[in-house]
């Protein structure tokens, strides 16, 4: 079997192959033996900075490119990565706070995306809901084959509570709105996975939860979730999925790449910065092909939530 990573959308992204043992992808006796998320080779402790393991500055560079491209002999096991910038600047060097790549009034995680989801352009997004940078990578246990996604965004301020959300999709979904309400191209493929998280402005992270698209272009979210985590800090190990902010002992964050706040500075102030993982073997939903990711924020975990801003990027 081979897992097939990454559209051929440019030279410097192009269809990665990488083996995958057959067994544990799809043998439901080994989820027993697979390891906690976050006790493997990436970190997900509330930054972004190497320390012990490989963790996101292993992965991206000051431009935020993938560096090194993977699959690459120093990252063992990570197979694909992508970054998503979402925001400009002005000629100045002040933030630039029009986004034409917000969700329009209507569009829900439960509709299918052609109709159901729209972007739009918007000139002003509310500070909380603003998306900076969205990033993910791809992993797949040298040991046992466990498949693990990784992903994380930053936002503009950390004003009040958060509610995040990151669509997993393996047909190339795209929106980017010249001005007005727009449709997304592209559909849903039976095993598509949303993951929707809450966290407070004081950095606790109060659930995770992950579900699966059953069915094609015009299936539907599964109820209940297939994978349920709380805050990686919190846990003692053995679960399929945690995620975690920047609380006030991780403090401020200064990456390599442009970032910003509302404050005017270029760091991620505590709980700007979210990140999580799903080992999608223990989940038992493993096997199947993603090459494009979206991160959003939106009113609440409800699945009929209201969606605000996304950025999306490609695996």
């Amino acid at each position: 079997m081979t897992w097939i990573l990454g559209p051929a959308r440019s030279r410097r992204r192009r269809f990665l192959l990488v083996p995958i043992v057959l067994v544990a992808a799809i043998a439901l006796p080994l989820a027993g033996i697979a390891q906690a998320v976050h006790d493997l080779a990436f970190e997900l402790d509330g930054n972004q900075t190497a320390e012990t393991r490989f963790d996101w500055t292993s992965f991206f560079n000051a431009a935020g490119q993938p560096s090194p491209a993977l699959p690459d002999a120093s990252r063992p096991g990570f197979t694909n990565s992508g970054f998503s910038k979402d925001f400009t600047r002005n000629a100045d060097g002040s933030y630039n706070t029009a986004d034409h790549t917000t969700f329009a009034t209507g569009s829900k995680d439960t509709l299918n995306i052609t109709p159901g989801w729209q972007c739009n352009f918007d000139n002003n997004v509310n500070d909380k809901i603003d998306i900076l940078n969205a990033y993910a990578v791809a992993y797949t246990n040298p040991a046992n084959g466990d498949q693990i996604l990784y992903f994380a965004l930053e936002r503009f301020s950390n004003s009040g509570d958060a509610n995040v959300g990151f669509w997993f999709l393996q047909d190339n979904v795209n929106c980017v709105s010249p001005g007005g309400s727009t449709a997304f191209t592209g559909s849903h493929v039976d095993g598509d996975l949303l993951i929707v998280s809450s966290f407070t402005n004081g950095g606790v992270v109060s659930t995770i939860d992950v579900y699966r698209w059953n069915g094609g272009a015009t299936g539907s979210l599964g109820t209940p979730p297939v994978a349920h985590g709380v805050d990686c800090k919190s846990t003692l190990g053995g679960d399929a999925a945690c995620a975690t902010v920047n609380d006030p002992t991780n403090g401020t964050l200064d990456p390599p790449w442009d970032t910003a706040n509302k404050n005017g500075g270029s760091t991620n102030e505590v709980s700007e910065f979210f990140e999580g993982g799903v080992n999608l073997t223990a989940a038992h939903i493993g096997g199947k092909c993603f090459n494009t990711f979206i991160g959003d924020t939106r009113s609440s975990q409800s699945l009929t939530a209201t969606l605000f801003d996304f950025a999306r990027g490609v695996l």
